[in-house]
């Protein structure tokens, strides 16, 4: 049996290890792992479960609606969305012009925002 480290996926690099046992899968790589879960409406209990039982060490489920979940991102979106929309002219350290444009032109939502609300964000 194989598995890919969390540490070597989020890098884009999965390797395969051998499993501690047919057991526990995980167990050798559980130290220090944690696994992030994003539900759909009314689907928590659920993701909730199936992280505890994943044998991967701790589970976190990251929730968009208030009271849902064990970190909720609403609270923190709309801080974030009224600094941009203050930001007087939008800009990338990252990105050019033109490729906010693309970015914006490729994005299902970004295209129907406010321009400038659209640039800040991408």
């Amino acid at each position: 049996m194989t598995s890919i480290t969390f540490d070597n996926a989020r890098a884009g690099r999965p390797s395969e290890t051998a499993a501690a046992s047919p057991a526990t899968p995980h167990a050798a790589s559980a130290e220090n792992k944690r696994v992030l879960l994003y539900p759909v409406h009314r689907t928590t209990a659920w993701w909730r479960f199936v992280g505890q039982n994943l044998g991967w060490g701790d589970s976190v489920v990251v929730s968009d609606l208030r009271g849902e979940g064990d970190i909720c991102v609403v609270d923190d979106f709309y801080v974030e969305l009224k600094r941009l929309r203050r930001q007087s002219k939008p800009g990338s350290a990252h990105l050019s012009d033109a490729e906010v444009a693309d970015v914006i032109a490729r994005c299902r939502l970004l295209r129907w925002l406010d321009p400038h609300l659209a640039a800040c964000m991408a």
